[in-house]
C-alpha cells in the first residue's frame, strides 16, 4: 500500500540529526540520562504522502531523535485554516505518528493508529511512490523516442528527464544567515536541473541518517538524492522541498520554530502498551456486512478495526447495520 496515503505528511528536508548521550566523566560517577534532540517545524504546502485531493495544508511537525540517531519519532498535527475574523487557526490536535527503528534489520516503521490502540508495521523498502515514479518516467522516455528530435528534447526538458534515464544529482553549499541564533550554510540539491532542496542548514547539530531515511520511505526522495543527502551533516532549519513522484511535482515550505534537548523514558521508541497490530490495506476487499466487492479499499466509504484487523464497509447503511450487530453482542 502507499504509505502516507496511509505519510510523509509532512516533509521537511531530508537531513537528519544525531545527539550524543551525556555520560559521567569518571568511573563510578553517576551518569546523566541520555538526552534526545527534539525539533519542531511549521510546514506549509503539499505534505509528502498526503492524498492528492487534500491539497496544500499547514502542519506542525515534531521530530525526536534518540542519542545515537538510530531511532526516530515523527509526529504531525494538521492546522485548521484561517478563521473568518482573520486570525490564524488553532492546531486540531489530530495527525499522524510514526516510529522509525533503524536499529532493527531490516529497518521498521510503526504507524501508530487510534491514539496508540493499534499500529501498522512496515518493513524494508516502503518507497512505493518513487517506484511508481520510475515506471512512469521510463515509459515517458520510451514514448519520446518516436518523436522528432526537437519534440523529444522539449518533452524531456519539460519533465527534467534524460534520454539515458539517469538522474544527475548535484549539491552546492555556501554561507547562510543565522536562524534561531545558529549559524547556517545554504544548501541546494538539484536533480537533472530541478531544485529538490533549497535549505538553510546548521552544522551546530551533528548529522545522522534516520531523518533522511524516514522521508525517503515516505516517498519524498529518489535513491539518487538520498545517496547525496546521506553524506551531509546538519539540521535543516528553513527552506523548501520539491517532492517528485508519478504525480505532478509538489512543493512545501518548512521553518524550525524550536530546537531543544529532552529527557526520554527508556520506552519512548517502543510500541504503545497493548497496541494491536492491524493488516495493510489490500488491493481489493469485501464489505464486512453485505459482502459487496470494494475495488479500492484505501478509499472505502467506511473503515474500522475489529480483532486486530482492518474491516471495510461499502456504505453508511452497512456501517449502521454493523453498529447494530455490535450493540446486540453487548
Amino acid at each position: 500500500m502507499k504509505l502516507f496515503t496511509a505519510l510523509i505528511g509532512g516533509l521537511l528536508t531530508g537531513l537528519v540529526l544525531t545527539v550524543t548521550a551525556e555520560r559521567g566523566c569518571a568511573q563510578g560517577a553517576p551518569q546523566t540520562k541520555p538526552r534526545a534532540l527534539r525539533a519542531e517545524y511549521r510546514t506549509t504546502g503539499v505534505l509528502p504522502g498526503s492524498r492528492p485531493e487534500e491539497g496544500a495544508r499547514s502542519a506542525i511537525q515534531t521530530i525526536t531523535l534518540d542519542p545515537d540517531g538510530s531511532r526516530l519519532i515523527y509526529e504531525e498535527r494538521i492546522e485548521e485554516g484561517p478563521k473568518t475574523d482573520g486570525s490564524s487557526g488553532a492546531s486540531r490536535g489530530q495527525g499522524r505518528k510514526f516510529i522509525l527503528r533503524m536499529d532493527m534489520t531490516p529497518p521498521v516503521i510503526y504507524e501508530i493508529l487510534e491514539g496508540g490502540k493499534s499500529y501498522r508495521e512496515h518493513k524494508g523498502d516502503l518507497n512505493e511512490y518513487q517506484a511508481d515514479r520510475r515506471i512512469t518516467e521510463d515509459q515517458l522516455i520510451k514514448n519520446s523516442r518516436s518523436l522528432k528530435k526537437a519534440e523529444r528534447e522539449a518533452l524531456l526538458k519539460q519533465n527534467y528527464l534524460r534520454a539515458d534515464g539517469k538522474r544527475v544529482v548535484e549539491v552546492t553549499r555556501d554561507e547562510g544567515k543565522q536562524v534561531l541564533g545558529r549559524p547556517t550554510e545554504h544548501l541546494v540539491v538539484t536533480e537533472n536541473g530541478r531544485t529538490i532542496i533549497d535549505s538553510l542548514v546548521t552544522r551546530s547539530v551533528p548529522g545522522s541518517r534516520s531523518y533522511y531515511h524516514l522521508y525517503r520511505r515516505l516517498g519524498a526522495f529518489s535513491e539518487e538524492v538520498l545517496e547525496k543527502l546521506a553524506k551531509l551533516e546538519g539540521l535543516p532549519l528553513t527552506g523548501r522541498v520539491t517532492v517528485v513522484t508519478a504525480l505532478p511535482a509538489a512543493k512545501f515550505d518548512f521553518e524550525a520554530t524550536k530546537i531543544e534537548n529532552v529527557d526520554l523514558p527508556p520506552t519512548a521508541f517502543d510500541l504503545p502498551p497493548g497496541a494491536v497490530r492491524v493488516e495493510d490495506v489490500p488491493s481489493e476487499a469485501a464489505c464486512h456486512v453485505c459482502g459487496k466487492t470494494i475495488e479500492d479499499p484505501q478509499n472505502a466509504p467506511v473503515r474500522g478495526f475489529e480483532g486486530g484487523r482492518v474491516i471495510f464497509l461499502c456504505s453508511d447503511a452497512c456501517w449502521e447495520k454493523y453498529q447494530g450487530k455490535d450493540k446486540k453482542k453487548k
